[in-house]
């Protein structure tokens, strides 16, 4: 957004790239994706109750957090993404914290969690029936699960709805925001279902999504971006009462048998 401003104006952005930053730093300010307008430096300030800490660059008329260990400035073509360096500068023996994990980066670990806040936010304000979201770590950011309040069927404004209905609301939610833009799989179960647990997540997955409609696709499935809701509510035909008490048969079923030297 930013960039698209300077090169209305043809000129050069100013960047400043500054890394081994204060460890929450880029999970509020750089994973969460705040709505537009939104300075994600003010909810980092939030969180610590304090403004952030900062320093002048050397070469751009920008300001990166004082905890860096290194920060690289440069100007970034109005026409073309391209960073011409400008400075380099670091502290004495920097270091920068990593993360070596097979088949997954480092921030997949870790934007996962403002990811799902950011998504919670937006789909309770919306007035879904969500009580928690997350992104399983194990899944490189790809999957979110999405967990609905397990009576969301008898609430006045879902009362009837299907749950293939209201998988298709939420993934149409969560698609549309900034968290869901670049996420492939979106996974909604009831709250039964502890959604942090991957091995419940699972089983979920694995008992309650149907081959055949349990899935709904989303957007083109032959490109990168086809997204896909898979729906692992309990099904709709075991509901319509409130629970067991007005399934209990109102008179005995069962009745003693007589005993064997009774018998003919």
């Amino acid at each position: 957004m930013i960039h698209r401003e300077w090169r209305e104006l043809g000129e050069p952005m100013p960047l400043a790239i500054a890394l081994g930053v204060e460890p929450a730093l880029p999970l509020l300010a750089g994973g969460l994706p705040a709505p537009a307008g939104i300075d994600e430096a003010e909810i980092a300030g939030a969180y610590f109750g304090t403004g952030i800490e900062v320093v002048a660059c050397r070469t751009v008329d920008l300001q990166v957090p004082a905890s860096a260990e290194i920060v690289v400035e440069g100007l970034v073509d109005p026409a073309a993404p391209l960073l011409t360096v400008t400075a380099i500068a670091h502290r004495d023996n920097a270091f920068v914290t990593t993360a070596a994990v097979p088949h997954r980066e480092v921030d997949h670990l870790g934007w996962g969690i403002p990811h799902a806040a950011q998504t919670l936010h937006d789909l309770t304000g919306a007035g879904f029936p969500v009580t928690g979201v997350w992104v399983p770590p194990e899944s490189g950011a790809r999957w979110m699960a999405v967990g609905l309040d397990a009576r969301w069927r008898h609430g006045p404004r879902w009362r009837g709805t299907p749950a293939r209905r209201m998988c298709e609301h939420i993934g149409r939610a969560v698609f549309a925001t900034r968290s869901g833009m670049d996420l492939p799989k979106l996974l909604v179960v009831e709250d039964d279902i502890d959604i942090t647990d991957l091995r419940e997540l699972v089983w979920a997955f694995a008992t309650r999504c149907h081959p055949a409609h349990g899935n709904l696709h989303v957007g083109d499935e032959r490109r990168a971006a086809a997204r896909i809701v898979h729906n692992c509510p309990r099904p709709d035909s075991a509901w319509g009462s409130a629970g067991f008490d007005d399934r209990r048969p109102s008179h005995r079923v069962a009745q003693d048998h007589p005993r064997s030297a009774d018998r003919p």
